[in-house]
């Protein structure tokens, strides 16, 4: 999701005033799912995140591509990234082991390749704004030269400290925050921030892999400004010379380009320069008139610096394959600069089909260029494959079996209801789906196998499975449905053949073992098809950065006793948890869990689900609200919701509570008490609360609970190495 912010802060030290520019960025990129990548949350939170994001995106093109990490581990598979500067190193105060490698730029493209074991190279290329295009062009040739198989092309921009430069007063940024490309009023560029990913390979070995194929890149150039009129100015010969090397790369006529992805910045340099550079190139070919429809993505999404090129690339992919090509905005009057009648192109400003005549496919060039005067263009066509064929599948309806696998619970809910989501209006019939989902995923310790006949008794079925309440799952077995949670993972294999039993599959699936699913398909393999990506449970990941505080001059005190030898100290001391105890714990009864933002809390809900117990999750909200079975929501400032929560989970008062673990004060950060508003939430969430949860057991005459810990973090240090308690 894209937001566009600005503001201004006043420092109260008497600095000067910090102007935050406007530009569309991303939310939440503290966000990441650092247990599914088997990564520490220590490590994590070290890390910068252009390195967490891509790790996540860069997975989801692989998934949408069909692709598991069992597949791809140990094949010949490149990254090439384009990318530049990193900045979250400046918030990290004191040095962390995990730090440098977390934050050195060149790992983006390595810790992937570290993480799914790939063979091939991990390639960082900085060319300014034409980075990520270039990333493509370059994995282009890894591919072309036999360096790799197959090939991951990203590009990823954040702006950690979007501080106003004065960029609009020299004409780059736009005064008013919209990018007007090629339009009279044109007055500069809006900033954005993005992570883009594609997945590329050889269109034979694409064929021969039955891979899903969105478009087929024909051809691709680079070169430099070499001496313009100044080492950021752009050059319209150099860009002309570009298109046409590309497009002579690509072995087809320049005339049969029927779109244009521009740079296009909105300057009122770059533009003019721009047009002259494309009308030169098409000139060479042919003159005919207004044949080619231009557009940019920066009027939508802003300029994303180093992602810009790789995002113009997706949004002309894209456009290829649903035949139609989007509207421009912000365009109104021609730039006076700039011949639009007798050009070659014009803006296209609204949505529309894309068609060609003569039977030629739908072709499209995309331009980036480098502010160092790196360019890049790369020729695109649509694919026209034919029709997948049925021969030798077996006529009539025919039982197929779906997976559905996730590391987490709230992951595995979220894949759910994607698929519900996605079946009613797919194009794709059900064994292909089912094959991409089996063979292209991977497999966790939530799993359901489902089997069914028809896409709309799938649908049903998993309609019936997130409606049913978990202690009533098992009983889904007699329809097919067998959804199961491995405690631990079991090495074990299972070699299905065609002729398997399908209930005996089910089962063998959902208790853990490896299934072998080539052998089961047999011959009919099928297509790898897009189907809903893995959603990550994103939790907090970020460093714990304390502002400089002003120097305040103290005066020089005679020397005097230590006060701290007058005063006994804390010392902490190992002790053996006891096992016991825990043991002890009566299954059944209630413990309310007062759950963090930390993730402590839904740790401790599933090991005491998984050691008989009966946790009851709650957050602090706004109102008293039943989530579902076990989870509630109340005000913390509201003593009254207390009372509805203990005569809810007490059933009136026949039940009792056996503790209360309230961590309500565990925070991802050090010091929450900046202010009196912070503090004044603290106490609330604090010691208040605790109060107004006693005194709800004393208005309703229930006994208190044997065990109440209230757990905090941030308070002590426990050995001067281990720093704060997280």
């Amino acid at each position: 999701m894209l937001t566009l912010r600005s503001g201004i802060i006043s420092n109260k030290r008497n600095a000067p005033e910090i102007k935050y520019r406007r530009g569309a960025y991303l939310n939440r990129i503290d966000l990441f799912d650092a247990e599914f990548f088997n990564i520490t949350p220590a490590e994590a939170r070290c890390m910068d995140p252009l390195q967490r994001i891509f790790l996540e995106v860069s997975w989801e093109a692989l998934e949408d591509a069909g692709y598991a990490e069992k597949e791809l581990n140990g094949s010949r598979t490149g990254v090439y990234v384009g990318d530049t500067d990193a900045d979250y190193l400046k918030l990290i105060q004191e040095m962390e082991p995990y730090a440098l490698p977390g934050n050195t730029i060149s790992i983006v493209a390595s810790r992937l390749a570290y993480i799914l074991n790939l063979a091939s190279g991990s390639h960082l290329i900085d060319t300014a704004c034409s980075a990520s295009l270039a990333a493509v062009h370059h994995a282009i040739k890894g591919l072309i030269t036999g360096d790799c198989e197959m090939a991951l092309a990203g590009g990823l921009n954040l702006t950690l400290f979007p501080i106003d430069e004065g960029l609009a007063d020299i004409g780059i940024a736009s005064t008013d925050y919209k990018a007007r490309t090629f339009d009279a009023d044109a007055n500069g560029t809006v900033w954005g921030e993005g992570f883009c990913t594609v997945v590329l390979k050889k269109l034979k070995n694409a064929k021969r892999d039955r891979d899903h194929i969105y478009a087929v890149i024909k051809g691709s150039a680079m070169n430099s400004d070499g001496k313009s009129n100044g080492i950021t100015a752009p050059s319209a010969r150099a860009q002309s010379e570009l298109i046409q090397a590309a497009w002579r790369n690509a072995g087809i006529p320049l005339e049969t380009m029927t779109y244009l992805e521009a740079h296009g910045t909105g300057t009122r340099l770059g533009d003019p320069i721009e047009m002259q550079g494309i009308t030169g190139a098409i000139r060479s070919s042919t003159d005919h008139q207004q044949f080619c429809a231009l557009g940019a993505v920066k009027t939508n999404i802003g300029h994303l610096d180093t992602a810009a090129g790789l995002a113009g690339f997706m949004k002309t992919v894209l456009a290829l394959k649903h035949q139609a090509i989007p509207a421009t905005l912000h365009f109104h009057d021609p730039n006076p600069h700039i011949d639009f009648m007798n050009s070659p192109v014009f803006v296209n400003t609204e949505l529309m089909p894309w068609t060609t005549s003569n039977g030629v496919p739908r072709r499209a060039g995309v331009s980036a260029f480098g502010l160092a005067g790196t360019n890049c263009h790369v020729v695109l066509e649509e694919y026209q494959g034919d029709a997948p064929s049925a021969a030798g599948i077996p006529e009539g309806p025919e039982i197929s079996i779906l997976t559905l696998s996730a590391k987490s619970r709230g992951s595995f809910d979220a894949l759910l209801e994607r698929f519900i989501l996605y079946l009613p209006d797919t194009p794709y019939t059900l064994r292909d789906i089912c094959i991409t989902s089996n063979t292209g995923r991977g497999h966790y310790a939530y799993r359901l196998a489902v089997a069914a006949a028809s896409l709309d008794e799938l649908l049903g079925k998993l309609l019936l499975l997130r409606d049913t309440a978990d202690s009533d799952r098992a009983s889904l077995k007699k329809a097919g449905i067998h959804y199961a949670y491995l405690e631990q993972r079991k090495n074990r294999s299972y070699n299905a053949k065609p002729n398997t039993d399908l209930n005996r599959l089910l089962d063998e699936y959902a208790t853990g073992s490896e299934i072998q699913w080539e052998d089961w398909y047999g011959k009919h393999q099928g297509r790898r098809v897009p189907i809903p990506v893995y959603p990550f449970s994103g939790k907090r990941h970020w460093i714990n950065y304390i502002p400089e505080q002003e120097t305040v001059s103290v005066p020089q005190q005679p020397a005097v006793r230590n006060m701290d030898d007058c005063f006994y100290s804390l010392q902490w001391v190992p002790k053996e948890l006891d096992a016991a105890k825990a043991a002890a714990l009566p299954a059944g009864q209630a413990w309310l869990l007062f759950t963090d933002d930390t993730g402590v809390g839904v740790f401790l809900f599933d090991q005491m689900k998984q050691a008989g117990l009966r946790p009851v999750l709650v957050e602090a909200g706004d109102s008293f609200t039943k989530m579902q079975e076990d989870s509630y929501k109340l005000c913390p400032e509201t003593p009254g919701h207390f009372e509805q929560l203990i005569v809810a989970v007490t059933d009136g008062g026949h039940q009792p509570i056996g503790g209360v673990v309230h961590l309500w004060t565990c925070t991802e950060i050090r010091s929450g008490m900046r202010n009196p508003l912070m503090l004044r939430e603290s106490q609330i969430r604090g010691a208040e609360s605790l109060l107004y949860l006693l005194k709800g057991f004393k208005a309703q005459n229930i006994a208190f609970p044997h065990e109440i810990r209230a757990v905090s973090n941030y308070a002590h240090l426990v050995t001067p190495e281990d720093g704060y308690l997280s």
